[in-house]
């Protein structure tokens, strides 16, 4: 599959990762650390790294056309000395992508109770781009201190889009999510490892269930149904928010 075909399809981040995989410009960190785990925050840096090589791709087929030769001129039967008022305005998906994950917010707009989970994304934010810039600067032999480096950089990127479900949860409902610190210190290796393949299965059913609620919210014709339906949403956007904390728990429990 060519990469201007992986983004009219869909973007699958599987076949996104193969695609980058056979790349010969590919990065060997960034490589594994798309390995070693799908998620939003590494669907976002695929796309980005592959649209790099969809714009060489986009120029060579210009190239191409430019030197075939063209047919005679035809009247054009639309406007198109303005194309902007015949296609629309362009919009880049991906400033698209990041204006609605991260929309702006401040702390004053929140509960002082919030206020810690606010402060505290914002540092790992920092912290992130930190460990970023030293990623980069780097030799290209040093691969196990950059493996580090991206795998740091990924957790704390977990860590903000946890905060991020708490503070929406707050600016979409006006009540505060309660997330609880379940402790998972008495479980054996391989019981933690069953545990999080348990919390991640739920999960994906829990999200699911969120798709098919949302889905049945628009056909909704009465109120009381679509405040029921809202509700049971609300609902299952908690026990994520939960489950995701507990997961991120275990996983740091299996890592040490």
């Amino acid at each position: 599959m060519k990469i201007n075909d992986w983004f009219l399809n869909g973007c699958n981040y599987d076949e996104g990762v193969t695609i980058y995989a056979a790349l010969k410009q590919s990065n060997t960190n960034l490589l594994r650390l798309f390995k070693r785990k799908n998620s939003v925050n590494n669907l976002a840096k695929l796309t980005y790294e592959l649209s790099k090589f969809k714009t060489i791709e986009i120029k060579e087929t210009t190239f191409k056309e430019i030197t075939t030769p063209t047919p005679p001129e035809q009247t054009p039967t639309e406007n198109t000395s303005h194309p902007e008022l015949v296609e629309g305005p362009k919009v880049n998906p991906q400033v698209d992508f990041y204006k609605k994950k991260y929309k702006p917010l401040l702390i004053n707009q929140l509960p002082v109770q919030l206020h810690p989970t606010y402060i505290q994304q914002k540092s790992d934010f920092a912290t992130a781009c930190s460990l970023k810039i030293q990623l980069n600067a780097l030799a290209p032999e040093n691969e196990e201190t950059a493996l580090k480096l991206c795998i740091q950089i990924e957790e704390l990127f977990d860590s903000i889009e946890r905060a991020w479900k708490v503070l929406d949860h707050y600016t979409e409902t006006n009540t505060i999510l309660e997330v609880k610190q379940t402790n998972f210190n008495h479980l054996t290796p391989a019981q933690l490892l069953q545990r999080r393949n348990q919390k991640r299965s739920t999960l994906s059913k829990e999200k699911a269930k969120q798709k098919r609620l949302e889905a049945s919210l628009l056909k909704a014709e009465t109120i009381a149904l679509k405040t029921k339906i809202t509700v049971n949403t609300t609902r299952t956007k908690e026990k994520q928010a939960q489950l995701c904390n507990d997961i991120a728990q275990l996983t740091e429990l299996i890592n040490k």
